[in-house]
């Protein structure tokens, strides 16, 4: 067998691990999973480690990188910290209940929490490493208008890769990252 460590997935044929899986001292409990629908993974439950990241109870892998993230920081309690169901809306937004004081740090949560997985995009932030603006974002910018890659298309007419879109890259890619 393969060791999969709290999580697999099934590709038709066989077991296969989600990243290096759930690890730490409560590894072995996951309670609930869902899909958003841009093809991420959150599992929650009660646990510390995903793929080695420190996370409090609740996580996302994205298959795309094959990596996981901690949500915020997480639901905590004081003694027993379990989120036990999750819910996905249409546009990605997460929905948890559980056993929990707080969620993503504020203590209003009670038992029940909402996180919206939407981040201030970082539009002129084309390439590896995220959150990092250099020569590599220019180049990757510029390979996206040559194949008319919507993400390129950053000013109207929408539809026409024109200078315009390269003069609100530059723009943006001068304002920097929030």
């Amino acid at each position: 067998g393969v060791t999969v460590n709290g999580i697999a997935r099934w590709d038709g044929a066989q077991w296969n691990p989600v990243g290096v899986g759930l690890t730490g001292l409560n590894a072995s409990s996951p309670f609930a999973l869902a899909k958003r629908p841009q093809g991420q993974v959150i599992v929650a439950g009660a646990f510390d480690l995903a793929g080695g990241v420190p996370v409090a109870n609740v996580a996302m892998w994205d298959p795309s990188t094959d990596t996981w993230s901690a949500l915020g920081s997480g639901m905590l309690q004081a003694i027993q910290t379990t989120v036990f169901d999750l819910d996905v809306d249409a546009q990605g937004n997460i929905y948890a209940a559980g056993q929990f004081a707080s969620a993503g740090g504020t203590t209003l949560a009670r038992n029940a929490a909402f996180y919206d997985c939407f981040e201030t995009p970082c539009v002129p932030d084309f390439a590896e490493p995220a959150g990092l603006l250099d020569f590599s974002d220019v180049v990757a910018f510029l390979g996206a208008i040559a194949a008319m890659d919507p993400d390129a298309d950053l000013a109207p007419p929408i539809g026409s890769f024109d200078f315009s879109d390269i003069a609100a890259f530059l723009t943006a890619f001068a304002a920097g990252c929030p």
